[in-house]
């Protein structure tokens, strides 16, 4: 293996099992502290940003019900939502994701509400062409009927970016 390169799944098995390794020789009880993890990180190599982001994201994880029964399984849910913290601030990342929006995914603002912007696919027949002649891209959000965006300032440097689709 010497000299050899290892692959992203198997550095991420690594990676976690040496976490795990290095957690098991520690007692953390319940839990760490924010500074502690931060120091945790410090101790093994991970920049501070990376892992404030990372405990920003922890912070704003929502819980994901699974849904049921056979209508559940066959179709899968009827909304699918993700959300990532980016680095930024409110205004520029707002901007990015409506050039996004409208540019990569064809999508138009359907209303503009303070918190939030809902997103649909662009109408008429220069957008339709478009999407058939696209080739290799794909415009996978202009087959939702909506897209609701939201962007959430956490602190200075940082924000929360909301996508539901519906």
């Amino acid at each position: 293996m010497a000299g050899e390169l290892i692959g992203r799944e198997a550095l991420e098995r690594i990676v976690r099992r040496a976490a795990e390794l290095q957690a098991s020789e520690k007692d953390i009880g319940d839990g760490l502290t924010e500074q502690e993890v931060l120091a945790l990180g410090q101790d093994v190599g991970i920049p501070a940003r990376y892992l404030r982001q990372a405990l920003l994201e922890e912070q704003v994880r929502p819980d994901v019900a699974a849904v049921g029964g056979v209508w559940g399984w066959f179709a899968g849910p009827r909304v699918l939502a993700a959300h990532r913290v980016v680095p930024g601030e409110r205004a520029a990342v707002e901007g990015a994701l409506a050039r996004w929006m409208e540019d990569d995914e064809l999508l138009q603002p359907r209303r503009r509400y303070a918190d939030r912007t809902t997103w649909e696919p662009k109408a008429g027949a220069f957008a339709s062409i478009q999407r058939a002649l696209g080739g290799q891209r794909r415009y996978v959000l202009a087959k939702t009927d909506e897209v609701a965006s939201q962007v959430s300032q956490l602190e200075p440097g940082f924000c929360l970016v909301r996508l539901e689709a519906d």
